[in-house]
């Protein structure tokens, strides 16, 4: 219904993601991206989706342009995590996902559904996080 909604495109991208669908994926992450600016969420599933369609590099220019905009706005440490976390950085992820916690960062109520996590599941560190939030840790 709003072909110009930055949010629209996101939900679509991360829609073609969870289908394998990643060239879809990463154009319409890249529309959200020009529509809304550099959203770190946005720019953190973006990412993944690169990493995953073949990119080693995605993660460090993510990491770059999510730290850049740190230092105008708030940027989430779920998407930071998110990006390390795909990188197979899984101690910054895990580091990055409990100071969500103690933020109480909303996004950190999806990390049981999120795919980008999936490789975090496996840790102490993980699974204690999952606890401490009242979340299966399986």
């Amino acid at each position: 219904l709003d072909p110009a909604s930055g949010f629209v495109h996101h939900l679509l991208g991360e829609a073609y993601a969870g289908q394998g669908n990643l060239t879809a994926a990463a154009a319409e992450l890249q529309r959200a991206i020009e529509l809304s600016g550099p959203n770190p969420h946005y720019v953190a599933v973006l990412a993944v989706v690169e990493k995953d369609g073949g990119d080693p590099t995605a993660p460090a220019r993510a990491l770059s342009i999510l730290d850049e905009r740190s230092r105008h706005a708030y940027v989430s440490p779920h998407s930071v995590a998110m990006v390390h976390a795909s990188a197979g950085n899984t101690d910054a992820a895990l580091g990055l996902l409990e100071r969500a916690h103690e933020l109480r960062d909303p996004w950190l109520s999806l990390i049981h559904v999120q795919p980008q996590f999936t490789t975090l599941g496996d840790t102490t560190r993980f699974k204690s996080l999952m606890r401490r939030m009242g979340l299966p840790d399986h």
